[in-house]
């Protein structure tokens, strides 16, 4: 049985809803660096539920839910990085994006790229930072 959201969780997702279509308009035109997500209410781990819901149901993309999910970490005290990587080579080629903790390598299909850091730098995984935001 699947329990009513809590008010703090419906407020989580209109807020991600809101995230969602201003970053998914701005994602088409914009370079990543310069993407900036709205700051998130601080209502606790507790509403994550009410934000993954929203985006689930917007059917964001996995880039548009990692940089919208960075911010809601974020603003509830956990620093996660935006990481992008592509399939191993070999396979069909394949994009992905999904979050990590500063410094964590998770084993996966995909090999990272580069890693976008809760202070909205962008860095080549195994090399120097990229751009940092203005």
């Amino acid at each position: 049985m699947v329990s009513r959201p809590t008010r703090s969780q419906l407020i989580t997702a209109v807020w991600a809803m809101r995230q969602w279509r201003a970053i998914h308009r701005r994602l088409a035109v914009a370079k990543l660096e310069l993407i900036q997500v709205s700051a998130a209410p601080r209502l606790g781990l507790a509403a994550t539920r009410g934000a993954r819901l929203a985006l689930r149901l917007c059917h964001a993309t996995c880039l548009e839910r990692s940089l919208i999910m960075q911010r809601w970490y974020l603003d509830q005290g956990e620093s996660l990085d935006v990481v992008i990587g592509v399939q191993s080579p070999g396979s069909k080629f394949g994009a992905h994006a999904w979050l990590e903790r500063p410094g964590q390598l998770t084993q996966f299909s995909y090999a990272p790229l580069v890693r976008r850091t809760s202070d909205g730098a962008l860095v080549r995984v195994g090399h120097e930072q990229l751009d940092t935001p203005a």
